[in-house]
């Protein structure tokens, strides 16, 4: 598959794939009513070349079809640099713990048996979008930390503080955002905490010691990168309570 020309992924936007034209118009009208934009593929490789024109925020994936099969599909996408980020969930009637096993050996976010709930369906949704957005903004954050680490460290190495707060919570970050590409339920609450009680007091410490630096004046330079820094922080700081707040959404069952 030629994937040189993919597209970003669009929030909201989920790709079905299932060989029963009955499932895909159902699940499109619900996912539709839920405010999501879903498109259609009734073969794994119409599925494939979907993702090629534009890359979906979410899949939801049926194992049994012609030819291709949806552990093939998921095979391809995980073993694609450009693709492998995508959350599948697979929505089938092979109930067996082998086969859910290997759903998840080969990267799968989530495994629904049919006939399924559309409560659960569309719990399952949001709670892999969510976790797909927070990792989205983790790794952003961490890029402009580091960044700003490398710039600060030059010009006031001496001021430990700030220094010790950002390398504090570009670590956290990074081992968040481990957690959350490991997609477990079970980590949601833990995670919604750790973003909000712990890495958001650090945040606002970090805060404080820019406030506190900028107030002693020094070169224009520093200046404009101080007023850099804080920006950062206070954006950080938002994002970090939206996603906590995000996390925390109770599941239907």
């Amino acid at each position: 598959m030629n994937t040189a020309n993919i597209n970003p992924p669009q929030t909201g936007d989920i790709l079905i794939v299932d060989d029963t034209a009955a499932n895909l118009y159902l699940l499109a009208e619900m996912l539709g009513e839920a405010g999501y934009h879903a498109r259609s593929a009734v073969n794994g490789e119409l599925a494939l070349r979907s993702v090629q024109d534009c890359q979906p925020a979410l899949i939801l994936l049926d194992i049994r079809m012609p030819g291709m099969d949806g552990f093939e599909v998921c095979r391809r996408l995980k073993n694609n640099a450009l693709t492998r980020d995508i959350p599948v969930i697979f929505l089938s009637a092979l109930a067996a713990t082998a086969d859910k096993l290997k759903a998840f050996e080969l990267g799968a976010a989530d495994y629904i048996t049919k006939p399924f709930h559309h409560e659960e369906v569309l719990a399952r949704v949001r709670v892999h979008l969510a976790l797909s957005a927070a990792q989205e903004q983790l790794a952003r954050q961490i890029h402009a930390l580091q960044l700003t680490d490398e710039q600060l460290a030059r010009d006031i190495a001496e001021h430990k503080g700030i220094q010790e707060n950002l390398e504090g919570a570009l670590t956290r970050l990074q081992t968040l955002n481990v957690r959350i590409t490991a997609g477990q339920e079970e980590e949601r609450h833990k995670i919604a905490y750790e973003l909000h009680e712990q890495l958001g007091q650090e945040i606002v410490s970090l805060k404080i010691y820019l406030d506190l630096l900028k107030a002693q004046g020094r070169g224009k330079e520093t200046q404009e990168r101080l007023l850099v820094a804080q920006s950062i922080a206070k954006g950080m700081l938002e994002r970090i309570r939206n996603m906590s707040r995000n996390l925390r959404t109770p599941e239907a069952g």
